[in-house]
């Protein structure tokens, strides 16, 4: 997943024990959907709570 600030300036990185930088992702398990993936990832890849935006359609 991308994270980034509302002007989309800065971008959020993590860093990963082998991979170096990288963005916080990791794989959506069964019965979980991706935007429930990327809220859960991001809280423990970094302790952040979020409100995703709405989906644009």
């Amino acid at each position: 997943m991308w994270v980034f600030d509302e002007k989309l300036h800065r971008g959020l990185l993590v860093h990963h024990w082998w991979r170096g930088w990288a963005s916080p992702g990791g794989r959506v398990e069964p019965g979980e959907t991706p935007r429930e993936h990327v809220r859960g990832e991001l809280f423990e890849e970094t302790g952040i709570e979020v409100d995703l935006l709405s989906l644009r359609r």
